[in-house]
């Protein structure tokens, strides 16, 4: 029926389909919440959190107030309910699309500098320090990772150098998303940070809600999406089998691609509670074995490009 209203479109059969569409904004995303399944929830949330300006409308049954309630917090912006007239639904997809052209007028009306930033200005010095000890309080319950995120920050900074970026970043969003990457860990106990064996299921799911806590804790201080994408991203995968949203690589913001590499090679080259410090020459085998599986295949070339530049971010000075 849209198709034959002029709509362009593009149409997924379920959440599995979906996913790939999330590499490219669209203007609406209509998504059938099929009585309240956490593919279709978790499939709003994605949408929300990867594309802030994109409207989303999830249909929901009349006597599904659970499904409802779903899709709400999960950041739908209206919820239309089944079953529904063509006539309505048009309607409400015209006035959506209405809605995201004049929030995207409004941004256009007054761009910022592309390297501008909120915490470049006196008013954000307060809140950058209200972060630095939201980082120093995560890092204090794991002391292995004291500094991860400002060296996480600095081999980012070097990659993009390098040119790991295949498309336009804000530099200044990568270097504060990785610096905040493990503000998460705060609701993770301290015990699980700093077990020394293997983690049960169970216990490996709980340290995984670190990437939604830390957006979680960060959304009402943070006034940048990009940031905030690599929060909550930088454990996807570019074969789609990272968490929290299991998104395949190109619909992961490339940020966080780039964060999801420079957060492992810091990780590897630092001793663990569960493991010693690996040798560079290994962590460098380890990247390149997983590029085009875990990791972005330009991400990783740019990483031998500037291996050397690398390395010496990552060792620790003498004493």
């Amino acid at each position: 029926f849209l198709s034959s209203e002029g709509f362009q479109m593009e149409v997924a059969e379920d959440r599995r389909e979906a996913l790939p569409f999330l590499a490219r904004e669209f203007d609406l995303v209509v998504v059938d919440t099929g009585g309240g399944g956490a593919g279709e929830i978790s499939l709003v949330r994605a949408l929300r959190a990867r594309w802030p300006d994109v409207e989303v409308l999830a249909l929901v049954g009349a006597r599904e107030p659970a499904s409802m309630a779903q899709a709400a917090r999960a950041g739908a912006d209206r919820l239309l309910v089944k079953p529904l007239a063509l006539a309505d639904l048009k309607r409400h997809v015209v006035d959506a699309v209405n809605r995201r052209d004049r929030r995207t007028r409004a941004r256009d009306a007054g761009p910022r500098p592309q390297d501008a930033h909120p915490l470049d200005t006196a008013a954000g010095a307060a809140l950058d320090d209200c972060l630095t000890a939201l980082v120093a309080a995560a890092e204090a319950r794991d002391p292995h990772t004291k500094g991860h995120g400002a060296r996480v920050a600095r081999l980012a900074e070097r990659l993009v150098e390098a040119g790991a970026a295949s498309e336009p970043v804000r530099p200044a969003s990568l270097l504060l998303g990785c610096r905040l990457l493990d503000v998460g860990k705060l609701v993770v106990p301290a015990a699980l940070l700093n077990r020394p064996g293997r983690l049960s299921p169970e216990e490996r799911d709980q340290m995984r809600e670190h990437a939604r806590a830390g957006r979680r804790i960060l959304e009402p201080l943070v006034d940048d999406a990009d940031a905030l994408a690599v929060v909550l991203w930088h454990h996807e995968r570019w074969d789609g089998r990272g968490y929290p949203d299991a998104l395949p690589g190109p619909a992961v913001p490339l940020e966080a691609r780039i964060a999801a590499v420079c957060d492992a090679l810091d990780a590897m080259t630092h001793p663990r509670a569960y493991r010693p410090a690996l040798p560079w020459n290994q962590v460098l085998d380890e990247i390149r074995r997983a590029a085009g599986s875990a990791y972005d295949p330009d991400v990783v070339a740019a990483v031998d490009r500037a291996r050397d530049d690398l390395h010496t971010i990552v060792t620790p000075p003498l004493p």
